[in-house]
C-alpha cells in the first residue's frame, strides 16, 4: 500500500490544486449532459403534443362526418327471436314484425335403396350390411352366440338355432330383412350388457315383447367407411376415378376413396350444401346451408357417381322448402304493436 502526503516537504498542497483543475476541465462535459437531458425532455413533450394533435385531428374529421348527426341505435323487444342493426339516417320509430312462416332449408333426397341387398353367403366383412357387423358375441334368450370373421349370415343362423333349438331365424331376400321366431311362443329377449358384437343392431332386431321380431328396416346399404369400389352400390360405379359438380363446385373422386370422405369433400367444396347418408332409407341427402326455396344443381362430369348414389335420379328441387313470410307495421307516433317482435330505432 502506497502512502503519500501532498506538500509535506514543500508546504504546498498540490493535490487539491490538481482536483480543482480537473473539476474545471469537466465543466463543459457536465453542461453538455444537462443540455442533453433538457433536449430529451423537450422531445418527450413534443411527442405528447403530437399525439394530442393527431387525436384532435381524428375527432375533428368525425365531427365533419354528416352521418354523426344522423347516427341511430336499435333494440329488439325479444332477443330470442332475432337481432337488429341500423344505418345512419334511418327513420325513427318502432317497426313491428309478425311472422307467418319460418324459412326452411332445401333438401335434395336421393333415390331409396342406393345399396344392394345383403349377400347371405358372403363373410361378415363384405356381406353388404348398411351397418357393418363386428366380431364378438351377442345374446338371445340368455344364449351367447359368437360372430367370427369367417362367418356368413348362413353360418350365424346355424349357430343361433344350435344354441337354442326353439329359435327359428331366416333372411328374406325380397324384403332384405331377418325374422327371428320362438317356435314355442316364448317372449324373445334380445341383447345383453356383455355383448361385444353389434349383430343385433346391424340386423335391426329390437325387443318388442313378443315371440317374433323382424328387422325394422332393410339391411343392405352403404357403409361409409368402405371404399367406393366396395361400397355395395346398387348401380355399378363406372371407372376408377371421376368428378362431379355441386352448385358449380367440382368434387373429384377415386374408387379407393371412402364413402364418408367423399361426403365430407362435398360439404367442404364450397357448394353450399351438407352431404349425408340416410341409413334408414338407404339414400344420400344434400341439404342447403341457406334457407328458402333454393334448388341444388348437380352434374356428373366424369364417371357416374351421382347416378350410383341416386342423387341424379330424383328431381333436383328444394323439396318441401319455404321462404320466410312476414308482415311489417311501422308507427312513428302512437307506438302500437301488432307483431310477435318489434324493433325500436332511436
Amino acid at each position: 500500500m502506497e502512502l503519500a502526503l501532498s506538500g509535506l516537504a514543500s508546504g504546498f498542497d498540490w493535490k487539491s490544486v490538481v482536483d480543482q483543475l480537473v473539476d474545471v476541465e469537466r465543466a463543459p462535459q457536465r453542461r453538455a449532459r444537462r443540455e442533453q437531458l433538457e433536449v430529451s425532455e423537450k422531445n418527450r413533450i413534443l411527442g405528447l403534443l403530437k399525439d394530442e394533435l393527431n387525436s384532435l385531428q381524428t375527432k375533428s374529421k368525425t365531427l365533419k362526418d354528416s352521418d354523426l348527426y344522423q347516427s341511430r341505435k336499435s333494440s329488439v323487444s325479444d332477443s330470442t327471436i332475432g337481432s337488429s342493426s341500423v344505418s345512419a339516417g334511418a327513420a325513427l320509430g318502432s317497426y313491428n314484425f309478425e311472422f307467418f312462416q319460418k324459412a326452411t332449408t332445401g333438401v335434395q333426397k336421393g333415390g331409396v335403396d342406393a345399396g344392394q341387398s345383403v349377400d347371405a353367403s358372403a363373410v361378415v366383412a363384405s356381406n353388404g350390411f348398411g351397418v357393418g357387423i363386428s366380431t364378438g358375441t351377442f345374446t338371445i334368450n340368455d344364449e351367447v352366440i359368437t360372430v367370427e370373421t369367417a362367418d356368413t349370415l348362413t353360418t350365424i343362423f346355424t349357430k343361433v338355432t344350435t344354441a337354442d333349438p326353439d329359435l327359428a331365424i331366416s333372411y328374406n331376400s325380397s324384403t332384405d330383412k331377418i325374422t327371428l321366431t320362438s317356435s314355442s311362443g316364448k317372449t324373445l329377449l334380445l341383447g345383453s350388457s356383455n355383448d361385444s358384437s353389434n349383430f343385433l343392431v346391424a340386423s335391426r332386431l329390437n325387443n318388442n315383447g313378443t315371440s317374433s321380431v323382424t328387422s325394422s328396416f332393410k339391411l343392405g346399404g352403404i357403409s361409409q367407411s368402405s371404399n367406393l369400389s366396395d361400397a355395395n352400390f346398387n348401380t355399378t360405379l363406372v371407372g376408377s376415378s371421376g368428378s362431379f359438380r355441386v352448385n358449380g363446385e367440382t368434387v373429384n373422386w377415386s374408387s379407393t376413396d371412402a364413402v364418408g370422405a367423399i361426403l365430407a369433400g362435398i360439404t367442404q367444396s364450397g357448394g353450399g350444401v351438407v352431404a349425408a347418408y340416410d341409413g334408414v332409407n338407404d339414400r344420400f341427402l344434400l341439404t342447403n346451408n341457406t334457407t328458402g326455396d333454393v334448388g341444388i344443381s348437380l352434374e356428373d362430369v366424369q364417371g357416374n357417381f351421382l347416378q350410383a348414389t341416386k342423387l341424379a335420379s330424383e328431381p333436383i328441387t328444394a323439396n318441401g322448402t319455404q321462404s320466410a313470410s312476414t308482415s311489417v307495421s311501422v308507427n312513428n307516433s302512437a307506438g302500437y304493436a301488432t307483431g310477435a317482435s318489434s324493433i325500436t330505432v332511436d
